[in-house]
């Protein structure tokens, strides 16, 4: 089964890297897609899986985090499309809900994972 992993963090969440174990030693075939808002600080290790895409938006202020909101979901679209998924796995609510209306379009089920 073909999932995409969807958080508003990076690929270095501890408990994110244990799902995507979990999942990849099942079998299944886990993309990660994440936000990187600040490139500069430092990483705790990576996630290990076939493709992880990293969105590198600032969040400066709040103009512009409603900006980089917007192209990150477009972003995660992109992919979606591109990949046409079985599962979408959001990590955060906000995610899950605005990917919603895409359900059935470009993907079958949604799981959110609520840490």
């Amino acid at each position: 089964m073909k999932i995409i992993m969807a958080s508003f963090g990076g690929d270095d969440n501890p408990r994110t890297c244990k799902v995507v174990e979990s999942l990849s030693s099942d079998g299944h075939e886990v993309i990660f897609v994440g936000w990187e808002r600040d490139p500069n600080r430092e990483r705790r290790g990576s996630i290990s899986t076939n493709k992880s895409y990293l969105y590198k938006g600032k969040w400066k202020d709040s103009r512009s985090s409603v900006r980089e909101l917007i192209k990150y979901y477009y972003y995660l679209l992109c992919i979606i499309k591109e990949n046409k998924p079985d599962v979408l796995h959001c990590v955060n609510e906000e995610v899950a809900i605005l990917m919603l209306p895409f359900k059935y379009i470009l993907y079958k089920k949604l799981v959110l994972d609520i840490y």
